[in-house]
């Protein structure tokens, strides 16, 4: 999406680059390492990017929110390895219940859309 729109970008000499991570960005998050690296490297496109579109007048940031309250977690897949054998199968079921207790009390979608578009909104993108 960032490769289709920046050539227009450039063109008006002008545009925000907003991309939504995870706060699994900024932790390693338990029994979703492959996850959190995913959201880790989002940090590292946004800050090479930043460097690379300023000069035409380009803003680029990233958004972490914490959990929201959707159907994520119930599609979540699980490990076909953490059985009842498992040294891992106590605290994966423990993290698994407080990732579901986190999402099901968590702000809507809705929540973090309003607060991306007022950010893209202001003068100068914040670097968060």
């Amino acid at each position: 999406m960032i490769r289709a729109v920046l050539p227009t970008m450039r063109k008006q000499s002008c545009g925000k680059v907003v991309v939504i991570g995870s706060i699994g960005g900024l932790i390693g998050l338990p029994f979703v390492p492959y996850y959190s690296a995913s959201k880790f490297a989002l940090d590292g496109l946004i800050e090479a990017l930043r460097g690379e579109v300023a000069p035409f007048g380009i803003q680029a940031t990233i958004v972490h929110p914490g959990d929201l309250n959707t159907t994520f977690g119930a599609n979540r897949i699980l490990s076909r390895n953490v059985g009842t054998t498992s040294a891992y199968q106590g605290p994966f079921q423990d993290t698994l219940q407080f990732y579901a207790a986190q999402e099901s009390n968590a702000a809507s979608p809705q929540t973090l859309a309003r607060k991306v578009e007022k950010l893209s909104r202001n003068d100068h993108l914040l670097h968060a």
